[in-house]
């Protein structure tokens, strides 16, 4: 289960002209926050909504571009917002490959006639960057974090 969700695919949208996803999302978040929170403030939306917007890839290997937008922010990856309401044909069939900000991210599916059965979302890898950090927090406990971030060229 996840958030609710809010897909935006067309009307006004802004054309983000810049030559990754990466930079598309910063490029929005400069210009065009007035949308996203439009979208999932209060009328629209609430605290627990999630938002996808729909562009063009800046990958040729990719079959659509989409950017994550919640309350907090736009995000580098969220799969609550990806689900399957038929508004992308996938280049091969059984494999949509999404251009975000985080990196590709791959869903192999399987359909039964018009209908999508199964779906498996391949991530964005992550790795530990180190072991043994520990952080005091609020002065009272110790823990041990791991590392992760998006790598982006």
């Amino acid at each position: 289960m996840g958030n609710p969700v809010t897909i935006a695919t067309g009307g006004n949208l802004p054309i983000l002209k810049s030559s990754t996803t990466f930079a598309r999302r910063q490029h929005f978040l400069e210009s065009h926050d007035w949308i996203r929170t439009g979208l999932m403030f209060e009328p629209r939306g609430h605290d627990m909504i999630s938002g996808s917007i729909l562009y063009p890839p800046t990958r040729e290997d990719c079959d659509v571009a989409i950017l994550l937008i919640e309350t907090s922010g736009c995000l580098p990856m969220c799969v609550t917002a990806i689900i399957e309401q038929d508004l992308v044909t996938p280049k091969m069939e059984g494999m949509l490959r999404l251009d975000t900000p985080a990196g590709i991210v791959e869903a192999p599916y399987e359909r039964n006639g018009d209908h999508v059965e199964r779906v498996r979302i391949v991530n964005v890898a992550s790795f530990l960057l180190g072991r043994g950090y520990n952080v005091e927090i609020d002065g009272l406990v110790w823990a041990t974090r791991g590392k992760q971030g998006i790598y982006s060229d």
